[in-house]
């Protein structure tokens, strides 16, 4: 289910090591419990290989080493979700603001954890 039709070989897509039984098990399983699934193809780096980000309709996504750009797209039409490149169409709109909404939920709670720390170091030096 390539958004372009299915892409061509392209050394940036392919090369990687083929894709772990391990990973592929953790795809199907994380496939199996969410919904709204799209793929996400990555470019291999210097130091990362060919990789796969699905991510589901509440913006949670998961990243594993896919190998080639050919075995995304197997495991999209296998398990029915698109597969887009990342590096041509971006990150979907509801993962960023999933990941913006935990840093400020993060942000909040180490906040609130300091002023109990400033609280009760406070309260001890009162009862010295």
């Amino acid at each position: 289910m390539a958004l372009f039709g299915r892409r061509k070989s392209n050394s940036k897509y392919d090369g990687g090591r083929p894709i772990s039984p391990e990973d592929l098990e953790h795809f199907r399983t994380w496939c199996a419990t969410r919904a709204g699934i799209d793929g996400y193809v990555e470019p291999a780096t210097v130091v990362n290989p060919v990789s796969l980000l699905l991510v589901d309709i509440l913006g949670e996504y998961t990243r594993r080493p896919i190998g080639s750009w050919d075995a995304a797209d197997r495991l999209g039409r296998e398990l029915g979700f698109a597969v887009y490149a990342a590096d041509e169409t971006g990150y979907p709109r509801r993962m960023r603001e999933r990941d913006e909404a935990m840093r400020l939920k993060q942000k909040r709670e180490r906040r609130e954890r300091m002023r109990e720390e400033m609280r009760r170091l406070e309260q001890e030096r009162n009862e010295r």
